[in-house]
């Protein structure tokens, strides 16, 4: 997974450099990705990752375009970060 986790690093930086954007995605539906791409059983599906250019809003489906222009809500970060010894 450390390697996985690198690569995908990687693959993020450069594509910036390029001018892409890279959308890294974990929750993903595993079967449906393996029969797709006729993934091996002894292969593992770790992370899936979109590349390409970025786009407007307005390109969106009415759905898709409502969801990506909502205001997006954080949780505050005493719920996702603990403190030790402070």
């Amino acid at each position: 997974m450390y390697d996985v986790a690198l690569s995908v690093m990687c693959l993020v930086i450069e594509a910036e450099h390029q001018g892409l954007r890279a959308h890294q995605m974990a929750g993903f539906h595993e079967e449906a990705f393996r029969r797709v791409l006729a993934i091996k059983d002894q292969e593992v599906p770790v992370v899936m990752v979109a590349v390409g250019y970025e786009g407007g809003a307005g390109a969106l489906d009415p759905v898709a375009r409502e969801k990506e222009e909502r205001p997006r809500v954080r949780k505050p970060i005493q719920e996702a970060v603990t403190m030790v010894g402070a």
